[in-house]
């Protein structure tokens, strides 16, 4: 699964390719106008993709909490409770856009109508998810 989320996050190999460049220009000389535009182009993409992705390890549910085990972007576990008090609807979502297909945990909140999403790769995560969900869906 980590493999799957170093790919998804290509975004890093990119800015690999833009420090690169730019030692080659430092050490040669050549004077590349692409390789600043790629440059300048990556800093762009890291700050539209840089929006927190999450990636679901585990979920449990109960009457009054749920408990979400998932990696951030970097790899690091992390771990949420949320007060179902606080939660208006828990739902397995499938995406279907050209190049971002993936399935989804969405949790939206209360207060502010935010959704929060965590990409769900594994197999056996999607059927424990969707489990989980139908099993307290009458607690949304």
């Amino acid at each position: 699964m980590k493999n799957r989320i170093l790919f998804d996050n290509y975004y890093i190999y990119l800015i690999i390719y833009a420090v690169s460049s730019a030692f080659k220009y430092l050490m040669f000389n050549k004077n590349n106008f692409v390789q600043l535009l790629i440059i300048v182009s990556l800093i762009w993409l890291y700050q539209l993709l840089s929006e927190k992705k999450k990636y679901l390890k585990n979920l449990k549910m109960d009457n009054e909490i749920i408990e979400l085990e998932y990696f951030d972007q970097f790899l690091r576990e992390r771990k949420v409770r949320l007060n179902r008090q606080n939660v208006t609807s828990v739902n397995y979502i499938k995406n279907t856009w050209l190049w971002n297909k993936f399935d989804c945990l969405q949790i939206i909140e209360k207060e502010n109508s935010k959704a929060m999403n965590f990409k769900i790769f594994d197999k056996n995560i999607k059927e424990s998810t969707q489990k989980v969900i139908i099993e307290n869906k009458s607690y949304c």
